[in-house]
């Protein structure tokens, strides 16, 4: 049962304070515009490998490679596919490309490929690299190699296929919450958030469940499964928790929403455009929806936040350590974020320079689950092994109640 949280004026102070700006919510992966008609074009995906073009655009920055939206030219040059074609002309068809290993193998030599003693069979020197055969009983018809085998075949260009008109809109545009009331809308002053997703047949996390609840009241106002408008490869249930069963039987309840967009409206009947929307790496759910939402309270990107600036404190007392055995005072006043370099794996920093060759700890990914630090703040379990899959509506009551700790224990990190 969720117990109420007291909603006083100090309180929703403290809740606002919490809202990230836009230039954080965009380098966790927030969506804080509605995507260009460039940034649409890069949505679609290969007709071989089923990679999304955006994949395929890079900018050099300082050694490194990044994917970023850019105009038209710069994908046609970068993609090599067209050529001389327009990209709003049609692309030429597929290569039709043979499999780099015979595609009737005798009996024999299946089984000596698949035992293991047998060498891993080498990619194909393609640019697009895929397999031109079917799945049948998890084995591709063009090689006879298991589902998870890589690639036998391909082609040198990366070739979008077709979309119908408003196709790539009508499946990737993000929209703002709307700033006009609508008939019958309950606006709240804050709500929790969370979605599971499964993979369509394109490639995309797609929705297929979606809870909310009232931040202060517990009340929960949205607990629907969500019927995917685009074929889907599988519903994920070993993460996700929802079967197709699930979904047939909402729908036979008249309780199951139909795609993303009726999904949306159902959140917008409580959500208006000062609503704090909160959750945990909520950027993924936002994602999902397809929904712009500026004011957001992200569990992950708070305790990221507080966990970097420990590890800024530990890199300067540090630094002030070691510079005071080596020359008897301290030279090291502060270190800005400058000073500081992100490791490997993002998720801590170490000094630069000759400051301190020491890191401050290993901390992982798994650190910032929802899981985890439910553990940590609350001593509560979620998530458990008992359970198929995660549940939506329990997760958002976490990251609810995570957050609430956070307002209350604002001396605690």
């Amino acid at each position: 049962m969720m117990i109420p949280i007291t909603r006083t004026e100090a309180y929703r102070i403290r809740l606002r304070n919490l809202i990230e700006p836009e230039d954080i919510l965009q380098k966790h992966g927030y969506i804080t515009r509605p995507l260009t008609e460039q940034e649409l074009l890069l949505k679609r995906r290969c007709l071989g490998c089923n990679k999304a073009l955006s994949q395929f655009v890079r900018k050099r920055t300082k050694g490194s490679t990044r994917s970023i939206p850019t105009n038209a030219a710069e994908v046609e040059i970068t993609m090599n596919a067209y050529q001389a074609l327009s990209l709003n002309e049609n692309p030429p068809p597929l290569p039709t490309i043979k499999p780099s290993v015979d595609t009737s193998p005798p009996l024999g030599d299946l089984i000596a490929r698949h035992s293991p003693t047998a060498e891993p069979t080498q990619e194909p020197g393609f640019r697009c690299k895929y397999h031109p055969g079917q799945v049948i009983q998890k084995h591709w018809s063009c090689c006879c190699q298991h589902v998870t085998a890589k690639p036998c075949g391909g082609s040198n260009m990366h070739i979008p296929r077709l979309y119908l008109p408003d196709e790539l809109s009508e499946q990737y545009q993000f929209h703002p919450t709307p700033s006009t009331p609508s008939r019958g809308q309950d606006v709240r002053t804050a709500v929790a958030l969370d979605c599971e997703m499964g993979t369509a047949v394109s490639g995309d996390l797609e929705l297929i469940r979606v809870s909310l609840i009232d931040y202060f009241s517990g009340e929960v106002l949205v607990d629907n499964f969500v019927e995917p408008d685009v074929p889907m490869k599988h519903l994920n249930t070993r993460f996700s928790g929802v079967s197709w069963a699930d979904i047939r039987k909402a729908k036979r309840l008249g309780i199951c929403l139909n795609g993303k967009s009726r999904a949306r409206e159902a959140l917008w009947r409580y959500v208006g455009p000062e609503t704090v929307v909160v959750g945990h790496g909520a950027s993924n759910d936002l994602r999902a929806l397809r929904w712009i939402h500026g004011v957001v309270v992200d569990s992950f990107v708070t305790e990221f936040g507080t966990m970097k600036r420990k590890e800024i404190e530990v890199g300067n007392e540090k630094a002030i350590e070691a510079d005071k055995g080596s020359e008897g005072e301290s030279k090291v006043a502060n270190l800005d974020d400058k000073d500081l370099l992100p490791s490997s794996d993002g998720n801590r920093l170490t000094l630069a320079g000759n400051a301190t060759k020491e890191k401050t700890g290993k901390r992982g990914p798994g650190n910032l689950s929802l899981k985890n630090l439910v553990k940590k703040r609350l001593g509560r379990e979620i998530q458990m092994s008992t359970k198929v899959g995660h549940d939506s509506l329990e997760d958002a009551i976490a990251a609810r109640d995570l957050i609430h700790w956070i307002i209350t224990n604002p001396d605690c990190e």
